[in-house]
């Protein structure tokens, strides 16, 4: 029984590490390979049931649009949006509800929180600062307590740590594995040779 339980025990540390790993390189890793920004959701305008919600405490990682491509959003994307033209400080994440494309041939979008009971006013396609990709759930608030200068120096030392602690417990595992085969060929030879042995004393 306690070699029972010491496996499982093993087990459920190696799948909780890989969550965790999992998890840092959604995050962080994956998304500075792609040049994506990733940002911790702060109200609850977007926690509902549909694909692609979040909530308060999440992390949601977005892509960057620039020029032409901000224009390029369908209805149901979630957006990143300055919400006032002229103030680039402060963004929102909502879903695209609306596209409305004026005479003279300009775009802007009318957004609505999945929480929110009514619209958003309309934005221009300039607003637009990029799309989500996709959200980690409560990731965000252990983000926001890292200072910015350290982020990336314990990101990646906690992913090290990970795959190298991941890597010893897989060697650890295997280890007895393989002396249990090294035993089991040993104890095969033996029995081999008193085989033999027998062979030549009935002869």
């Amino acid at each position: 029984m306690k070699k029972i339980l010491a496996v499982i025990g093993k087990i459920s540390f190696l799948l909780t590490m890989m969550v965790v790993a999992a998890a840092v390189t959604a995050g962080s890793l994956y998304p500075a390979v792609r040049g994506w920004v990733p940002l911790t959701v702060l109200t609850g305008s977007m926690d509902g049931d549909r694909g692609g919600s979040f909530a308060p405490g999440d992390l949601v990682v977005v892509k960057p649009l620039f020029d032409e491509e901000r224009e390029t959003p369908k209805i149901g994307d979630v957006v990143s949006f300055h919400p006032r033209p002229n103030d680039v400080t402060g963004l929102t994440s909502h879903r695209i509800v609306d596209r409305i494309e004026a005479s003279d041939g300009s775009l802007s979008f009318v957004t609505q929180g999945d929480a929110n009971g009514s619209p958003d006013e309309p934005i221009a396609s300039k607003q637009v600062a990029g799309v989500v990709q996709y959200s980690v759930p409560k990731l965000g608030f252990a983000a926001h307590a890292i200072p910015g200068q350290a982020k990336p120096v314990i990101v990646y030392t906690a992913a090290s740590l990970l795959i190298g602690a991941g890597a010893v417990m897989g060697i650890r595992a295997a280890l007895p594995a393989c002396t249990r085969k090294k035993d089991e060929e040993a104890q095969a030879r033996d029995q081999d040779k008193e085989g033999d042995a027998t062979e030549q004393v009935a002869s």
